[in-house]
């Protein structure tokens, strides 16, 4: 079976500095949920966490294309993933190569058990359109991350993921940075990030379900072994099921009725992790890990 991952695991010779370096910083816009996932959702009051970074250029909004990839059936069981590129508006920090990036999580919630941070790269391809790179995993490190000058025209998801002290389900958070040393500052300064208290929350309407899966917690599998999905497909079409990050390999086993069964094999290595979707939307099951 052909299977193609959402990002390549590549060599780096990039150095990697998480510190607990104190400095002046400057909070910046961030996103809760999957970073390349189909529903993006704006952290508004810093319910999970914040982050800063030591020098902003600037702050945009614009659409940014990237190259995702997307799970297909062949028709014979099987599924393969092709290269797609979509458009998204995100919010974007502009910073230069050596501005230090920051993440302070809320009170409540802790940086061990099955929490990571991770520095995850795009390149811009012929066409303009950014492509993942490389994956840094970072389990259960500090909090600040230096950008080294290889990441010069590069965009940055960084995403730490977050468990509560009462060890709920975990949170992923995330902010965009774009690399750009030749950047002037704008004119404007870009206004502070706050944390107020959370507004009260307006009832979303509902959607109705189209699977159901057998897992519903945080996951962690040792290196090289296997973990059986059951999805039950609830609206009568096949189920597409991804795990984000190149740590896992997905296989498509059986279909039993309205039963869709996934294998999902961990070749990474221990420490890293990915996020599950399925049907393009964040499982109840939002991480699995390799342990030892």
């Amino acid at each position: 079976m052909k299977k193609r991952v959402l990002s390549a695991i590549l060599a780096t010779a990039m150095a990697v500095s998480f510190t607990t370096t104190a400095f002046a910083a400057t909070a910046v816009p961030g996103y809760i949920g999957g970073y390349l996932a189909s529903v993006i959702k704006k952290q508004t009051n810093g319910e999970f966490g914040t982050y800063s970074v030591s020098t902003l250029t600037a702050q945009k909004t614009e659409a940014v294309s990237f190259v995702e990839s997307e799970p297909r059936s062949t028709g014979d069981g099987d599924v393969t993933f092709v290269d797609v590129v979509k458009q998204r508006e995100i919010t974007y920090n502009v910073i230069p190569a050596g501005a230090v990036i920051s993440v302070a999580v809320q009170d409540g919630f802790k940086f061990d058990g099955s929490t990571h941070t991770s520095i995850n790269t795009f390149a811009k391809n012929t066409s303009g359109a950014f492509v993942e790179q490389d994956n840094i995993y970072i389990p259960n490190a500090g909090t600040t991350y230096t950008v080294p000058a290889a990441m010069e025209g590069k965009m940055i998801a960084a995403l730490t993921t977050i468990i509560s002290n009462r060890g709920e389900n975990p949170e992923s958070i995330y902010a965009y940075f774009y690399v750009n040393s030749s950047a002037t500052p704008s004119s404007t300064a870009p206004a502070a990030v706050t944390n107020p208290a959370a507004p009260a929350a307006t009832p979303a309407a509902a959607t109705a379900a189209t699977y159901k899966s057998d897992t519903g917690k945080s996951l962690n599998i040792k290196a090289n072994k296997v973990y059986e999905f059951k999805i039950t497909s609830l609206n009568g079409k096949q189920p597409t099921f991804n795990v984000t990050g190149s740590a896992f390999k997905v296989s498509f086993k059986a279909k039993r009725g309205n039963d869709y069964h996934y294998l999902v094999k961990a070749v990474g290595k221990v420490g890293q992790y990915g996020s599950i979707y399925v049907n393009g939307e964040k499982t109840a099951c939002t991480t699995i890990s390799i342990v030892k």
